[in-house]
């Protein structure tokens, strides 16, 4: 390492700089590629001499987090790296740690943040002197190193690199909705449905038809029994059409979001339905807890989504409650492992978790459990809790402010 380096890990903040991004592109692909675990490299360090915490490595290994010089020596030393890769590592931290140095020193000195250098391959030039670029009126050509990337028509004349990257971004995560809405305008279409009546966010539509058979016209779904279209008895849980076996009917999956919002999500499962806010792990692996509250019936998922570059696996395990007793699904009443395919989203199907809604004012809440492949051990995060009556819209503890 050269220089003095703080003896804590940093805070990586958010949008990225891009002289960060190389580190955590790079640490979250080995993390996801090699399996680590926070709990492994936890035992490593100790036996080492130099305990770091578990949590602290789980910052580390999934982006959050550029860890301390003490510990990235941790890290090249664990013999979980090839040679070539504790090389890279050791070159994405100096460059990442150099750039939040810079930003340490502005923010010190009350000054604005520097500007990043330009993008790798090209030179390497300070941005503040370059002011002149704005009018080209001192006769001197504009190398390529110096124009801006992605720069619009409408764009200010001189935009630093984070808004310009946020600009993309938002661009991009505009034409991913579009497109999703048009091919979900088609699929109705060719339905036979309205979508002037149908929810507006992909999520809500595609969830819709695996929810329950209540969402449709009272037939057996495909593959169902008859008596699927008969109302449930009250005070049982029921999994309508859904198999014994959970990895015969396979969980809805589409592209991921562009960012992940905190906090409690509306609408993800339908109509009247409550996510709670993401849970991280493992790796890059963020997930929420569920419910969906309708006429007949309380069903309950998992919303997982893989924001790596790679495909990857998760152990799954999903529960509910029902007046602060818990039950296991009828459709999965195990824990099983989903594939995760790189950059989407996956929602495990809410009819292989549901209960009968109760006449009776009741409380129901998801209980679930994302968990490494190989993990053997978990503890449980909880869903927002729903509190039904028959006379009155549902309760929802936390709900979002409108």
């Amino acid at each position: 390492m050269t220089g003095p380096r703080p003896t804590r890990g940093r805070a990586i903040p958010v949008p990225r700089p891009p002289d960060v991004q190389d580190w955590t592109q790079l640490i979250t692909a080995l993390t996801t590629e090699l399996d680590l675990q926070g709990r492994a490299m936890q035992s490593r360090s100790a036996k080492a001499g130099t305990p770091v915490g578990k949590s602290t490595w789980h910052r580390v290994l999934s982006g959050h987090t550029l860890p301390s010089a003490s510990v990235l020596d941790l890290m090249v030393g664990s013999g979980r790296f090839t040679e070539e890769q504790c090389r890279g590592l050791v070159a994405a931290w100096e460059k990442a740690a150099g750039c939040l140095d810079r930003i340490d020193a502005a923010r010190r000195s009350g000054g604005p943040a520097p500007r990043e250098p330009g993008e790798p391959g090209e030179p390497r030039e300070p941005r503040e002197p370059r002011e002149p670029e704005r009018g080209e009126a001192e006769g001197r050509p504009v190398g390529p190193q110096e124009v801006e990337p992605h720069r619009g028509p409408g764009a200010p004349s001189t935009p630093g690199p984070r808004r310009t990257r946020r600009l993309v971004g938002r661009i991009a995560g505009a034409a991913s909705v579009a497109a999703a809405c048009a091919a979900l305008t088609v699929y109705l279409a060719g339905r036979g449905l309205d979508p002037t009546t149908t929810e507006g966010s992909a999520d809500t539509a595609s969830t819709t038809a695996a929810a329950s058979p209540s969402a449709a016209t009272g037939a057996p779904a495909a593959g169902g029994s008859a008596s699927a279209s008969t109302p449930p008895v009250a005070g049982t849980p029921v999994a309508a059409s859904a198999p014994a076996d959970p990895a015969s009917q396979p969980p809805l999956s589409r592209p991921a979001p562009p960012t992940e919002h905190p906090g409690v999500e509306k609408g993800s499962l339908g109509e009247d339905s409550r996510c709670s806010g993401p849970y991280p792990g493992p790796a890059v692996v963020t997930w929420r807890v569920c419910v969906r509250v309708e006429a007949d019936r309380v069903s309950v998922a998992l919303k997982v989504t893989n924001r790596a570059s790679v495909p990857t696996k998760a152990k799954v395990r999903l529960e509910f409650a029902r007046a602060g007793k818990v039950y296991p699904c009828p459709g999965a009443p195990g824990a099983h492992v989903i594939d995760l395919a790189a950059g989407t989203t996956v929602i495990t199907p809410p009819a292989d978790c549901a209960t009968v809604r109760e006449p009776t004012p009741l409380a129901y809440q998801g209980l679930g459990r994302v968990v490494a492949a190989d993990a053997t051990d978990a503890a449980y995060n909880v869903s927002p809790t729903a509190s039904v009556r028959p006379d009155r819209p549902t309760i929802w503890r936390p709900d979002l402010i409108d």
